[in-house]
């Protein structure tokens, strides 16, 4: 059965590192810094402002065709999705996970990696609104579907059904 699973955390927290691990050929992997790079010519991680349009147009583009031509797996890596971003693909998604690392990681990891200074800003914005104490932080929510392809019997035991 296809499958699609929602891989997102802070910059340099690892996600795309996790999706390399554990994906398989065949497996479609949609990554914003990835398709960025493929459209404009650019490194992966340097994004550029006219660019990104086509890039989210793009990316929704590939989310409406997995509805009808579903892969065995696909990886939808996001940094901050919000709650209204992830209900309205919530049909599209069959798992959400969460790939944290602290600031100062990912502060470490994206010097490390040669990452332009934009991305210390992005880290920093991902961290002022997602870190744990926040209210406004979203946890993930795996989705459970269940179909029915026969008759479906109501019990009711007690004051529950």
């Amino acid at each position: 059965m296809p499958t699609t699973t929602l891989i997102y955390g802070p910059p340099c927290g690892g996600k795309t590192s996790l999706v390399s691990e554990l994906k398989v050929r065949g497996d479609l992997v949609l990554d914003f810094d990835q398709v960025h790079s493929a459209l404009s010519g650019l490194d992966p991680y340097d994004h550029h402002d006219t660019i990104t349009m086509f890039v989210v147009e793009a990316m929704e583009a590939i989310k409406r065709r997995l509805q009808v031509s579903p892969v065995r797996q696909a990886w939808l890596i996001a940094t901050a999705p919000t709650r209204a971003d992830r209900s309205e693909f919530s049909y599209l998604i069959d798992e959400t996970r969460l790939v944290y690392a602290d600031r100062a990681t990912c502060h470490d990891r994206a010097a490390t990696a040669g990452r332009p200074d934009a991305w210390h800003a992005y880290i920093d914005s991902w961290h002022d609104r997602h870190e744990p104490d926040l209210p406004e932080r979203s946890d993930p929510m795996p989705i459970e579907r269940r179909t029915a392809n026969e008759g479906v019997e109501l019990r009711e035991e007690g004051d529950t059904l």
